[in-house]
């Protein structure tokens, strides 16, 4: 695992031809943890992401343990969070092994 403190310790690992940032090393994603707040409208593909407030369009990981998501599209295999309070969330398509919750609305889930 892999931990950053702050968005420039991030750029080495930023591909500006995908606006994504690629946590790849020796062709295989790796974990990674982020020790603060992490804002962004880029992309971040990686293997486990911890972190506390995750703010993002799109994440493609494999596990996610965090506290508040706020992104526009999420591809997991495994989301493990405490609390979620949410208002208004519109999804067009999840697709998912397990969901557990009390209140969904949404278009097409899988």
């Amino acid at each position: 695992m892999k931990v950053f403190n702050n968005l420039e310790e991030m750029e080495p690992y930023y591909n500006a031809n995908t606006d994504t940032y690629e946590f790849v090393e020796n062709q295989k994603r790796f974990d990674v943890e982020f020790g603060f707040g992490l804002k962004t409208d880029r992309s971040i593909k990686a293997w486990d992401i911890e972190a506390r407030n995750i703010n993002a369009r799109n994440i493609d990981a494999w596990d996610i343990l965090a506290c508040d998501i706020n992104a526009r599209d999420i591809n997991a295999s495994d989301i493990k969070a405490w609390d979620i309070k949410a208002w208004d969330i519109k999804a067009w398509n999840i697709q998912s092994s397990d969901i557990n919750a009390s209140d969904i609305n949404a278009r097409d889930i899988n």
